[in-house]
């Protein structure tokens, strides 16, 4: 059984890859902000022993793509994801990450975020998600 953190529930999510990454964790806020968290095991760590870059931009895209669907808009496909790296996670870590959207068109939705580790920012982004047409999208992924 998962030990949730407080807050959080499973990540109702169907994506493969954002599975295979590891177990997400999602809440939506007092302030109905939406929310994304993971634990940093062992596997995501790099030769220095913190959190891969990779990781942390990985879980920056699925927090901005739940606030994004959590805004109403979906569905989208990440176009441009730019990431500035604060500070280590390290394993063991609970990172969460949240985001807001800043503007959106007929075709895309501009939005920005950061990740956390407690109290520490250890990745601020901004992200340009392209609004796809459902028809595109396998039936039972979204």
């Amino acid at each position: 059984m998962t030990d949730f953190p407080p807050g959080y529930g499973p990540a109702k999510t169907n994506s493969p890859f954002g599975q295979y990454v590891g177990e997400l964790f999602e809440k939506i806020d007092e302030q109905s902000v939406a929310w994304r968290a993971m634990r940093v095991r062992p596997e995501h760590a790099n030769l220095a022993g913190i959190a891969h870059g990779g990781l942390l931009m990985t879980l920056a895209d699925l927090a901005l793509s739940q606030t994004i669907r959590h805004a109403g808009f979906a569905p989208t496909v990440t176009v441009r994801l730019i990431s500035d790296f604060l500070a280590p996670a390290h394993v063991g870590d609970l990172i969460e990450g949240s985001g807001q959207v800043d503007r959106a068109t007929s075709s895309l939705v501009f939005v920005s975020g950061s990740l956390r580790v407690g109290d520490r920012q250890v990745l601020t982004c901004t992200g340009l998600f392209n609004r796809i047409n459902k028809r595109h999208v396998p039936p039972g992924t979204v």
